[in-house]
């Protein structure tokens, strides 16, 4: 077998226009020229003696071996960072972990998650980046966080994942509106995620469903200003039902419940499929599996 040198800024470059799926976006991201990008993965497939990407006019995709590559690559890279990272603080590499979370987790049952964690890994640093599911499964993929909690969708091809808990999913308005119908509910303006949440994708298949075209979308970012707009009487929103029972105000909204298959969301766990056996990562991903324990109301 011939031995190939591969350079670290190629498999950067490679993954990059992967992840972008051409090269103008990709040579924009890195700030690099799209004809030097194109080039060193040009040489990149004539050192390996294969193609590596299909492309079209459209962009590009990894072919067969392509992926192969991808896949590696990415372990190399994100290897490469874990060890870049303890020579220069001086402190082991398991010694972080970077999750990722929607809203409604970080503040139902993630903190007695991440304190249970903590006494078995008390001197590992954690941080938590919350957001959409479609927004942090990318920065898992992209080795920006270690795993994350999504709802609902399939699972990427490069990733595992854990089963955590089904939610129950609700319509919430203030009290204005109990008595509402749910046609009434859904023409009242709507208060939500930005797009990539899976709870605003299940209320848009509602909304279809029932032949109602969405007039007015409210955009937050923060669930305790989604929360609070909705009790303020600004529009209705679709939440899981924890999340609204977490908040010490509760009693200011009123619930409705929805038909199937719209009223049930999967939470799961997202990981890249070979880092499980990384120390801090295997360890959460074991108190996950432990059950998640019980929280209280936020002013509690």
């Amino acid at each position: 077998m011939v031995k190939i040198n591969m350079d670290l800024q190629t498999l950067k470059y490679f993954c990059t226009v992967c992840q972008e799926g051409s090269f103008l976006s990709a040579s924009r991201k890195l700030n690099y020229a799209q004809s030097n990008l194109s080039a060193r993965v040009a040489q990149l497939e004539k050192k390996l003696g294969c193609v590596l990407l299909i492309r079209r006019k459209s962009g590009v995709v990894p072919t067969k071996k392509g992926f192969v590559l991808l896949e590696y690559a990415r372990k190399i890279l994100r290897l490469t960072e874990k060890a870049e990272s303890a020579v220069q603080t001086g402190q082991a590499a398991e010694s972080r972990l970077a999750i990722g979370s929607m809203e409604s987790t970080a503040i139902t049952f993630l903190p007695a998650l991440l304190k249970t964690f903590h006494t078995i890994c008390p001197d590992t640093k954690v941080s938590v980046c919350t957001g959409t599911s479609a927004a942090t499964v990318q920065k898992v993929l992209n080795n920006e966080l270690d795993g994350s909690f999504i709802a609902g969708g399939s699972i990427h091809a490069e990733l595992s994942s854990v089963s955590v808990r089904t939610e129950k999913l609700v319509l919430v308005s203030n009290h204005t509106l109990e008595a509402a119908s749910l046609t009434e509910l859904l023409q009242q303006p709507l208060v939500v995620f930005p797009y990539g949440c899976f709870y605003r994708h299940i209320l848009e298949n509602l909304l279809a469903e029932q032949n109602i075209l969405p007039d007015h979308f409210i955009d937050m970012v923060s669930i305790g200003a989604l929360i609070s707009s909705i009790s303020a009487g600004l529009g209705i929103g679709l939440l899981p039902e924890s999340a609204i029972r977490v908040f010490s105000f509760a009693d200011l909204l009123s619930i409705h419940q929805i038909p199937e298959p719209y009223c049930h969301a999967e939470v799961k766990f997202v990981y890249h499929r070979d880092s499980d056996s990384d120390r801090p990562l295997g360890r959460f991903i074991e108190v996950i599996q432990q059950g998640l324990p019980e929280y209280q109301a936020i002013g509690e």
